[in-house]
This record gives structure tokens, sequence and C-alpha cells, in this order.
């Protein structure tokens, strides 16, 4: 079946009255929407979230297209513990051919984005017949502010790529499910599973989504009248067996990331060996029910995120526990839409397909099971395509029947793509930098320690030690607070250093580095310049005290009490230095 052509209701293929350079037109004018957004990203760099395991530090990727580098990206479960070698040798092609210039790398993804794009917009067309149904669906899903983390996280590549294979596998098997006699198109729906898989794990529902497409829109299984489930269910079960070579393939994909991933849970059980650069998920007992009820939540979040996109960040937060109201919502949402499918799947086949899309992509990563990052945006770049076909078909069977909202729903869906646009060009603004991404997330969330922590190691690069120890703080890490409060300190002795080189007579300066190197813990370092800075201002009381604890410090009592009592004499009502005074007058026997 073409692309000018649909899967009418017995199945075969039926040639589509379709203005090809209408739809030449509507190609243009998604890309040219894509670069309006994204095309900013030409100027952007790197991200420190994982772009410098999967690009720019690592050595097998900026080497190129290599023998090396393929057995490499064939045999390694580097840095995430997924296996996938497609996405690692894209990688090295970008690195080939662009060196590591961050700007290329992006347009890469970009075209990517655009290309799965075009690819949506021509199947739903060519599932549909509708051809503004399908420019609808391919539009929001261009520009969707939740996209923007799956195009510009160049990590990510890999979403992009298995989406890519994915809409193909897709394209083919409804070529297929026209002539399902012809063993060649059936190889090429197993062939671009088979891309899928080596470019993301995440592809393991593709067969049962094709399965989903076997009910709608090829009609390969009927719905059956009261009491007639036998043929339904001999049906379903033919084309089960059907997609067994596809199952299969899932499921090895589904082993490989347990492993990859589980690597820290394998060596406790069976002493399997760890991979150095790989992260892990440390074997800890999550109960079933959290993990349903997490799933639960998840997949309602991601549909509030794709009605009110606002607050997207590169990181979440999970509640731990998860209020029991969340659960609650959660439930009542997906239970109620789920139910409404199943009402209308006679009438509007359409939305049960659509819903149940969304649920079977998102389920493996909803929380389920354990990921390093929970509830992230780019887990719904190919789970929303279903939620985006229900609504836009939907829309359409609505302006059918009333013929008088046309004007109302065009409008309005104008009006959306434009504030969707507006948006995603904003979100795309923040994936600028690591710090901007940073900043972002704190600003989003203020009590996110991870993107905290992001924020001040990126300060601490850029030698901003007295902003990283803010953030160090706010994430709860006493050692990064330490680390940059040392730092700062050496900063600040170097500024100092160079002030008394212009104007060695500053007392105030003397004293400033008088107490730096104090605070830094060397006290016989101190001592001149506080000597100095007495000198050029003996009436000041600082200077003398600074130099009494500095005396204290190296343990000699009979100077800081010679220290003191000068700054006592200065400002007789200073309390702590009176109490210096006696201890030390007790403490040497005067």
């Amino acid at each position: 079946m073409s692309i000018n052509s649909v899967v009418n209701e017995t199945g075969s293929a039926t040639p589509i009255n379709t203005n090809w350079k209408l739809q030449v037109w509507v190609g243009v004018g998604l890309v040219l929407l894509i670069v309006v957004v994204y095309g900013q990203a030409w100027q952007f760099g790197f991200v420190r979230w994982d772009d410098n395991e999967y690009v720019y530090e690592n050595e097998h990727v900026i080497a190129g297209l290599t023998l090396k580098g393929v057995i490499w990206a064939f045999t390694t479960l580097y840095s995430s513990g997924y296996w996938h070698p497609l996405t690692w040798l894209s990688h090295m092609l970008d690195c080939q051919l662009f060196g590591v210039h961050p700007g290329w790398h992006h347009v890469t993804n970009i075209t990517l984005h655009a290309l799965n794009t075009l690819l949506l917009f021509g199947i739903v067309n060519q599932m549909t017949r509708r051809q503004w149904s399908a420019v609808a669906t391919a539009a929001v899903f261009a520009i969707h502010p939740i996209h923007v983390e799956s195009v510009l996280w160049l990590s990510e590549r890999k979403d992009l790529l298995c989406t890519l294979f994915e809409l193909l596998a897709i394209g083919a098997y409804l070529r297929y499910g026209a002539q399902t006699n012809s063993w060649a198109r059936y190889l090429t729906v197993i062939g671009l599973t088979v891309l899928s898989a080596l470019s993301k794990p995440s592809m393991v529902a593709l067969p049962f989504l094709l399965l989903l497409l076997d009910f709608w829109p090829l009609k390969r299984i009927d719905l059956p009248q009261t009491g007639q489930w036998k043929s339904f269910w001999v049906q379903t079960w033919r084309l089960f067996w059907e997609k067994l070579p596809l199952i299969v393939i899932s499921l090895t994909i589904m082993l490989v990331t347990y492993v990859g991933t589980h690597q820290g849970l394998m060596a406790a059980k069976f002493g399997i060996p760890r991979t150095p650069t790989t992260t892990y998920i440390e074997p800890v007992e999550i109960p079933v029910s959290h993990q349903f009820a997490d799933a639960l939540v998840t997949t309602a979040i991601f549909l509030k995120r794709t009605v009110w996109p606002n607050g997207l960040s590169f990181f979440y937060e999970c509640d731990d526990p998860i209020a029991w109201w969340h659960i609650l919502v959660a439930g009542v949402v997906l239970l109620g839409f789920s139910a409404g499918s199943l009402w209308m799947i006679r009438r509007a086949p359409y939305l049960f397909v659509g819903w149940w899309w969304y649920l079977l992509v998102l389920f493996p990563v909803s929380g389920i099971v354990a990921i390093a990052t929970p509830r992230a945006d780019h887990y719904s770049y190919f789970s929303l395509i279903g939620i985006f076909l229900a609504l836009s078909l939907g829309l359409a069977d609505l302006t059918k029947q009333r013929p008088g909202l046309r004007l109302v729903v065009g409008t309005g869906v104008c009006v959306v793509l434009l504030v969707l646009s507006g948006l995603a060009w904003k979100q795309t603004q923040t994936w600028k930098s690591s710090l901007t991404l940073f900043q972002h997330a704190t600003l989003v969330d203020p009590s996110n320690k991870i993107a905290h922590h992001k924020l001040a190691e990126e300060y601490f690069r850029q030698e901003q030690y007295e902003l990283a120890h803010q953030h160090f703080e706010a994430a709860g890490n006493e050692w990064g607070m330490a680390l940059a409060n040392q730092k700062n300190q050496v900063g600040q002795i170097q500024v100092l250093r160079h002030r008394l080189t212009a104007n060695p007579r500053d007392a105030k300066t003397q004293l400033a580095l008088g107490q730096a190197y104090a605070q830094r813990g060397q006290p016989e370092d101190a001592v001149p310049y506080l000597q100095r800075s007495t000198e050029l201002s003996p009436n000041e009381i600082e200077p003398w005290v600074a130099l009494g604890k500095v005396y204290l410090q190296t343990g000699e009592h009979p100077k800081a009490l010679a220290a003191f009592s000068r700054a006592l004499t200065l400002d007789p009502n200073r309390i702590e230095v009176r109490q210096q005074v006696e201890t030390l007058r007790e403490k040497i026997g005067k």
C-alpha cells in the first residue's frame, strides 16, 4: 500500500484522490514549523547530562566510524546499561562528518525529528483518508513542548532513531496487512523492528501495537456480536502467532536490558561482574503495589503535561510515598478514559486504538519497573502519538456531524498550534547550555536536589564557588559545600594579593588577606598580613581581634593575650574580647 492508498472495509488497498502537490506543501510547512521552533539549537552546546558520556568525552565516539568503534558499539552496555548499537553508530557518524561541533549534532537530531513528523503525516493519511486530521496530528507532534527534550537532548538520539524505525515498521505493516501473502513485506516489518530494537529498548510494545492496528484500521479482527466470541478469539490468536517473531525480538531486548541495567542485582545474586563505566539500578526491593501506583500516577501525569505543558524539566523528583489522593485521581482518570474507549469502540474505533496505543507504549517506562530517570519527558515521544491521533480524528468527526462548528474548530486548532509553538520555542532555549538547563530546573522546582547538585557542579567548573556553595547546600551535599568553600577561599586570596600589589598600604586588604589564610587553616601565613594591618591602622579593633585569634591557632598564648588586651582598650564593651583576655590570663597565670 502506498502513501496514496488506505485500507478499505475489506482490507484491500484503495486509492485516495488526494492532491499530491498539496501533500508536498503540507510537508514543507511541517518542516518549516520545526525549523522555526528548533532552528535556534544550531548555536547550542552540549549539556553535561549524559552528553559527555555519549559524545564529547567518549573516545570511541569522537574517533568516528572505525572497525574498533563498531565492535565496541555492538558489545558495550556503556553509560546507561542499555544496548543500543545503532545509536552509538549514529553518534560516531556525526563525529566522522562534523567532528565534535554540537551545532551539527543538533541538526542531525532536528532532521530525524522532521523525518518522524513527515512519516507520521503520511501514515495517518494512509490509515484514515483524512488529510487534515493527519496534518493536525503531525503538527502537534512536531511542536509540542513535551517533545523538546527528545529533540534537543543529544543523548536521546536513541528516542528519535527508535521512533523512526517504529513508524517505518508501522507503514510497512499497513502494506503487509493489505496483502498478507507477501513474505517480502513481512520480512520488511521484521527488519525494521530489529533496527528499532538496535536503537532503543523501548520498542518492546511494538508487536502489540501492530495487533491493535489489526483491529483498526486494517479490520483483520472483527468485533463479535452477542454470544459470537469464538471467531473473535480465533482471529486474535492467529494474529498473535503471526507476531511471534516480533515478540521474540521484544523479549530478547527486554532480557538484555534487564541484565544490563540490573548488573548490581545480578552481581549480588549470581556473582556476575559489573562493568565499571555503567550506571546500574541497585538491588532495592520495591513492593509491587508501589510500582503499580507509580505507573498509574505517571501515566496520568503525562496526560496532564500534554494538556498543560508547564513546568517541564530535565529531571523530576518523585514523591515517596505517593499521596493516596494522587493514586485515586489517576486511577479514576485512566479508568474513565479506558471505559470510554471501550464504549465507543464500534462508533469510533480510532479512540480505542489511540488510547491503548498510548497505554501500551508508555507502560514499560511508566514506573512498573525501576528506571534511572522516572517520568522524563522523552518517554512520551512515541506514546503520545496515540492521543494526538484520537483527538484529531475526534474533532474531524465532530465537524462532520456538525458542519457549523468547522470554523470554530479550525480556528481553535490554529490557536493551539500557535500557542504550542511559542511554548516549545521558549522551552527550547532552556537547552542552550548546561547552565541554562539546570537553572531552569531549579526555578521550576526549588526543592529538586538533583537539579541543584548539577547546577552547583556547573558553577564549580566556571569557578563561581560562592554560587556553587549555595546550590550544593540546597542539594544537601556537605562535601561539595566544603570543596566549594575551599576553592572560593583560594580565589579570594588570589584577588586580595593582586590588590596588595597595587596598594600595599591598604590596611583593610591586609586584614582580609590574613583572615582568608586563617580560614584556610594557614595561621602562620596569616600573621604577617594581620601584623601589618595593625601597624597601618593601630586604632582599629578588628585587626587586633583577628591577630589574637590567629595566635590562639598557633598556640602563642602570650602574644594572643597582648593582641586581645590591645583590642579591649579600644573597645572595653566588647564582651567576647573581655572573655578571651580573662581566659588567657588564667591559663598563663597573669
